[in-house]
């Protein structure tokens, strides 16, 4: 938007400057002006290119320069324009040179390209007058166009412009407006495809000025015998004003949220692919994951190839722990589009979820070679590097990650798990803390810098982190659980406090569903803290009889001793320890 306002400024500037010089050819400082705003212009925006083209327009009308047209007059026009001319040939070759950015899967065939411009170009004559049925985008067409719709736009146009011709001495403004409207929206039409539009309103903001000049001059001949033109023109001018207003109005309310942008979207278009997967993208976030799942299917129906839409559905079902259906879908998704990094990135999450460390780092490679500035990669690499090992290089690309985004509250808090394995327990502690600095309500952040505080000792400040961490999260069980145990075995007494353990244990155990033999021990210590031995041993055994169950027969070794000690009357004491945990 920003560079849109910028080129239409340079570009009006750019015309007000040349109108200058026409009036004094001789001026260099005038004609120097005119080039540099000209470069201004194609910097802000290379759709400027077509402004030589137009200022030969303006040669012939208003300006009356052109007497005949005579190859020797037309070449010292053109001649005159040359460093104009230059500076967009220049525009164009480095556009040019510029990898393409259109994915493989969305690229389209010469002839739909040409069945696309022709019916853009009336698309964009119709909203000018009725700018309604708007849209946030178009996107190509995935099969040719009806016959009669790409002929009788073809044949609409040839009848303009035959009109315009057979006029063109009478009414020159009409050639004028019209071959500069044509020849403005070439660089955008698509016949050179630059993106996934079929056509975008916004790309006729300096185009449809042409048109503007064609209606006002010929309005301005037409009227010009009326005796009350003044009061007749003021008044079309108050219909059309409030027109506009009231369509702009109804306009700008589709774009409350996203879901009703997308939603009016569908309303208004056919086959929008884009949209299907826009909107449900929008509504996966929202938790609505079966509406998501829906709009992600119809879009892959419309366009079986779109790569962005099996990537979103491979992220819904990873969500959903369907992790096989989501690797084909992003194992798809980079055969459609082979430079996709999110997708690579996506894919090394998914193997790395199941434990396929190695497979998952090539992965998360790949994409840092197609996307080099990615701090969400190179943070999922150190996180793999880490699992396998590599804490020393993990270290590495956590830094590259800070690099990229200092803010990166994640890498943060896995710098942090991977320095403290290395025993370098203070760093470790201040990328938790800059983790919470940067992001208050990060749970994990909160925990881990309380087990490392615990291991140093800590334990009441430890309990504090511990502590905000479960009013953030007070249905988490490994939160609950924790907290609980330092309440009730901590040997520090100014940190115990048995009746709250109590409370937590009973909550994580009522989540967990009475299962886990881990939470029914802490329960079983919260018991013995209060003096309640006799429900501690009956839990506590609970605790015994569920690990040899599961087989987990260390567990219930380490939990077995406590059985005699509170029927002892003894409470349990134990220096909390954990295991980290990264993202």
């Amino acid at each position: 938007e920003r560079k849109d306002v910028l080129s239409g400024l340079f570009f009006m500037l750019t015309i007000g400057a040349y109108v200058r010089y026409v009036r004094h050819p001789a001026s260099l400082v005038r004609y120097g002006t005119v080039i540099l705003l000209f470069a201004l212009g194609l910097l802000s925006k290379n759709m400027l290119v077509t402004l030589p083209f137009v200022l030969l327009l303006l040669d012939y009308w208003p300006l009356n320069r052109v007497t005949d047209f005579t190859p020797r007059t037309l070449l010292r026009l053109v001649v005159e324009k040359w460093p104009l001319f230059a500076l967009a040939l220049a525009s164009c070759v480095i556009t040019f040179l510029v990898p393409e950015e259109v994915p493989v899967g969305d690229r389209l065939s010469l002839a739909l390209r040409m069945e696309n411009a022709v019916v853009s170009y009336v698309i964009y004559l119709r909203q000018m007058v009725d700018p309604s049925g708007l849209a946030a985008l178009y996107p190509n067409p995935v099969e040719h166009l009806p016959f009669g719709q790409v002929a009788g736009a073809l044949g609409l146009l040839l009848a303009i412009s035959g009109g315009i011709f057979a006029f063109r001495r009478r009414y020159p403004y009409l050639a004028v407006g019209w071959l500069w409207y044509l020849g403005m929206m070439v660089p955008v039409i698509g016949v050179v495809q630059i993106s996934y539009y079929a056509h975008a309103d916004r790309y006729t903001y300096l185009p449809q000025i042409g048109l503007s000049l064609m209606l006002t001059w010929l309005a301005a001949d037409l009227i010009a015998g009326l005796r009350y033109r003044r009061v007749a023109l003021g008044a079309l001018s108050a219909v059309v004003l409030s027109a506009l207003i009231y369509s702009a109005h109804m306009q700008v309310s589709y774009w409350q949220n996203n879901e009703s942008l997308w939603t009016h979207t569908l309303e208004c278009t056919t086959n929008n692919y884009v949209a299907h997967n826009n909107l449900g993208n929008t509504l996966e976030g929202r938790g609505q994951t079966d509406a998501a799942f829906a709009q992600y299917r119809k879009a892959l129906e419309l366009k079986p190839d779109y790569a962005k839409a099996h990537n979103n559905l491979g992220l819904l079902l990873e969500s959903l722990g369907q992790i096989d259906e989501a690797i084909a879908h992003y194992q798809r998704a980079l055969e459609v589009n082979p430079a996709f990094a999110e997708a690579y990135n996506n894919l090394g999450n998914a193997l790395a979820g199941i434990g396929q460390f190695d497979v998952a780092i090539a992965h998360y490679r790949k994409a840092l070679e197609i996307k080099p500035d990615s701090a969400v990669a190179y943070n999922n690499l150190g996180i793999a590097l880490a699992r396998i090992g590599q804490a020393d290089t993990a270290v590495a690309y956590f830094q590259k990650a800070l690099d990229i985004k200092p803010d990166y509250a994640e890498a943060h808090n896995n710098r942090g798990i991977a320095l403290k394995s290395r025993g370098q327990i203070d760093p470790a502690i201040a990328d938790f803390q800059r983790a919470i600095e940067i992001k208050p309500d990060y749970v994990e952040a909160r925990y881990n810098l309380g087990l490392t505080l615990n291991r140093q000792g800590k334990i009441a400040d430890a309990v504090i982190q511990w502590r905000e961490a479960v009013r953030l999260q007070p249905d988490n069980i490994i939160l609950l659980n924790q907290l609980a145990r330092a309440l009730a075995t901590s040997s520090a007494g100014s940190v115990r406090n048995g009746v709250e353990a109590i409370d937590l244990a009973q909550r994580a155990v009522q989540l967990s569903g009475g299962q886990e033999p881990a939470i029914l021990d802490t329960l079983a210590a919260a018991y013995a803290e209060t003096g309640r031995f006799s429900d501690a041993v009956e839990t506590v055994e609970r605790a015994v009889s569920q690990a040899y169950a599961r087989g987990n027969t260390a567990l219930a070794d380490a939990i077995r001793p406590r059985i005699r000690l509170y029927r002892s009357g003894s409470p349990y004491r134990e220096a909390q320890t954990s295991t980290l945990r990264m993202n």
